[in-house]
């Protein structure tokens, strides 16, 4: 974990963690990690659906987008 300041500190050290989630708390706790963790290195929640319509928006309007070379025409 980083504080203000940048500054490393070691919180916990794990041989084997485990994600086995034994009881309610115990599943709260471990999503919340992985939420923050998520957060904290920038990756965000992909929508399907949202991403098949925004794909066919795009098609609707006349674009061609090329995989292979990255271009749009």
């Amino acid at each position: 974990m980083l504080d203000s300041e940048l500054k490393p500190w070691l919180i916990e050290v794990n041989l084997s963690p485990s994600l086995a989630c034994d009881s309610p708390l115990d599943m709260t706790i471990k999503c919340n990690l992985l939420t923050d963790t998520f957060n904290m290195v920038g990756i965000k929640k992909f929508d399907r659906k949202k991403e098949s319509l925004n794909k066919l928006k795009f098609r609707a309007k006349g674009h061609n987008y090329d995989l292979k070379n990255k271009n749009y025409s």
